[in-house]
């Protein structure tokens, strides 16, 4: 085992992959815990334990902890946002003036969160005769007819008449329908809209008036939703979701990881995969779908709680089908507790499966197929995974996850000690294996200066998870939705680990800073060739590459020479090689940087990522790493790749 460079920082590290110690009430309840757990029971007993069930097994048999944990999880009780029917239409009616006043935009806000505040049809007949809801979906319909967006308008008109809406509306819904249609150039759509709304309004309506006013109606297309690009050479049969030129591999010291099988070119698509589990942060609630990490348009609410939010119906629906109908009613029980977002993975892995049975499956295939450093874990660390355990176990048996239960006793059953085992393993599993989910915000005045990735959520992925740590990483990723995407940003010859970069990465933190930062995140030390040869940070470097031999076959490299147009001895293969060719190419991969770079100041990013693919193919071609220019080139595409993804424009 490596020497921890920084003990104390590692322990806090480990801690926040559990609860935060400036929020929430968690941290003050373990304290509390640990100080009524036995010196003797703590280090014989409890640190003696062979196994997660027996760890967990022995806080519920220690009188001292267990009297202090059963304690706590007696006040385990519904905390979330409810409904508010009086709130939902006093917001419903301050969006109609502001749309009556032209502010569109504010008044779809406000319309949104009636929206979400509004009970469903006939929950609370005493304000809007239990039509809160439908009546929210139909003023902010006109809203979105008012902002050219037929496909929301659309969705709002739908679910208003699905919730409700009453039939003296019929009218003038198949009119506004008709002009939603219109919008999204469905004409003939529209016209049968117009014959309905004439038809159901006895004659009331001015139809050839309607009929020519819609007809002047432009189509506004749909603003794209960033694509899922195609695997480069197909799908491997053997590892899901993965591009056929890469393998899974595994060797002593390292476990498993992904190595290429055949050559990799710059820009190859190497994993389009959706997570096994992800979750979201709750400061986004209000603004990304809960279920697939979009951003939000035109929202859709749980029924039952006025917290969190949709992209559409359909996703609305898998939610409050399966994880959320358990989490809702405790939504803000677990974020007031303070616990970090890898514990709501945990849970969410337990409560997306429709059966406990298929959550042990699951669960136990995951902890079996990825790291957890168990051997290498303190006795804290432990307790405060086990404390954790023991909360969300009890959230999970008052939200009836295992059914209804025949007393009101924390104690868990036999059944509910396997899933308990199993949430203590996942939150040493998902302290390794998790990736951050991002967006790419643009920047106010420009696509790309000022940009940036904004952290907005936490998944796992079933292959992600395979590809090991390097500080000069060859791929990239980006996001659509919570989809993740791996991009080669250079060259790999068959055989060559395809490592992905944790966070340290060589050309902004020196070796001691990546090695200390690695160690106490992720318990490894690297051995990647830029850390075996200690290469320096970018403003350190120069463009001054190595260049390959010439000679056929021959893997030699050179120092860049003083003078090119003399020729050198190779010491691989003893024959005397002209660089002259090589140091003119380098030259044409720099044209080709700035060239790349002249794309993305005129915002054209696909012609800049084939530029920059074209400089650095073209580089390692004729050069190693490391060099300036061309890792400037290489995180200029990343960005490029970045604007692939999920963003968000703030431009003006």
């Amino acid at each position: 085992m490596e020497r921890d460079l920084d003990p104390k920082y590692t322990a806090m590290c480990s801690e926040q992959t559990i609860y935060s110690n400036k929020e929430g009430f968690f941290g003050e309840f373990f304290d509390s815990l640990k100080k009524a757990s036995p010196k003797k029971w703590m280090n014989k007993v409890f640190g003696g334990a062979k196994s997660d069930r027996e760890r967990f097994v022995s806080v519920l048999e220690e009188p001292n902890v267990s009297g202090t944990l059963f304690g706590m999880l007696e006040h385990v009780t519904a905390v979330y946002k409810q409904k508010d029917a009086k709130g939902s239409a006093l917001r419903r009616h301050e969006g109609e003036k502001l749309l009556a006043c032209g502010e569109v935009k504010k008044a779809v806000i406000l319309l949104s969160q009636a929206v979400l505040r509004a009970p469903t049809k006939g929950e609370n007949l005493t304000v809007d005769g239990g039509l809160s809801l439908a009546f929210a979906l139909w003023s902010r319909s006109q809203a979105f007819i008012a902002l050219n967006d037929g496909k929301s308008a659309l969705a709002d008109l739908q679910c208003s008449l699905n919730n409700g809406l009453p039939a003296k509306h019929h009218g003038e819904y198949y009119v506004r329908l008709a002009r939603a249609n219109a919008l999204i150039g469905s004409k003939a759509k529209a016209e049968i809209c117009l014959n309905l709304a004439d038809r159901l309004s006895e004659n009331q309506l001015n139809i050839e008036k309607l009929r020519e006013e819609i007809g002047m109606i432009s189509s506004h297309p749909v603003d794209p939703i960033a694509k899922v690009p195609e695997l480069s050479s197909g799908e491997n049969p053997q590892l899901e979701s993965a591009s056929n030129n890469i393998d899974l591999t595994s060797s002593d010291g390292v476990g498993n990881y992904v190595k290429a099988k055949t050559n990799i070119k710059t820009g190859d698509v190497l994993l389009v995969e959706k997570p096994i589990v992800s979750s979201l942060l709750d400061k986004f609630f209000g603004t990304h779908c809960l279920h697939c990490k979009q951003r939000l348009v035109a929202p859709q609410g749980c029924d039952d709680c006025s917290g969190v939010a949709f992209c559409s119906v359909q996703c609305k629906k898998i939610a409050c089908s399966t994880y959320h109908k358990y989490e809702c009613k405790f939504m803000d029980l677990l974020i007031g507790s303070g616990m970090s977002i890898l514990c709501f993975l945990a849970l969410r892995l337990i409560t997306q499966s429709t059966t406990p049975e298929l959550a042990l499956q699951n669960g136990r295939k995951i902890i079996s197929d990825l790291c957890t450093h168990s051997d290498r874990r303190s006795n804290d660390d432990y307790l405060q995974r086990c404390t954790m355990t023991a909360f969300l176990l009890r959230v999970l048996q008052k939200a009836e996850y295992f059914g209804r239960r025949t007393t009101e006793s924390a104690e868990p059953t036999n059944a509910e000690l396997d899933i308990a085992e199993v949430i203590l393993g996942l939150l040493q599993v998902l302290q390794f294996n998790a990736h951050e989910i991002f967006e790419t915000r643009h920047g106010e005045t420009h696509r790309f200066m000022g940009a940036k990735p904004v952290y907005i959520g936490v998944a796992l992925y079933k292959t992600g998870a395979y590809f090991n740590h390097d500080c000069y990483p060859s791929v990239t990723r980006y996001f659509v939705g919570s989809t993740i995407v791996l991009c080669a940003t250079h060259p790999l010859k068959p055989g060559d680990m395809v490592g992905e970069n944790y966070g340290p990465i060589f050309t902004k933190k020196t070796l001691l800073e990546r090695s200390r930062s690695l160690m106490s995140r992720y318990w490894f030390k690297c051995e990647c060739k830029c850390c075996k040869e200690n290469w320096q940070i970018l403003d350190k470097l120069n463009n001054k590459a190595r260049l390959k031999c010439t000679t056929p076959l021959c893997d030699g490299v050179h120092n860049y020479p003083e003078d090119p147009r003399k020729t050198v001895k190779c010491l691989k293969c003893k024959k005397m090689v002209s660089l002259q060719e090589h140091a003119a190419l380098l030259l044409e991969c720099e044209e080709l940087y700035r060239k790349g770079a002249e794309f993305m100041d005129k915002e054209d990013t696909q012609s800049a990522i084939d530029k920059f693919i074209e400089g650095i193919d073209l580089f390692y071609a004729i050069a190693v790493a490391p060099h300036k220019n061309m890792h400037l080139a290489e995180e200029s595409l990343k960005a490029c790749y970045g604007d692939q993804g999920t963003v968000v424009s703030l431009k003006q």
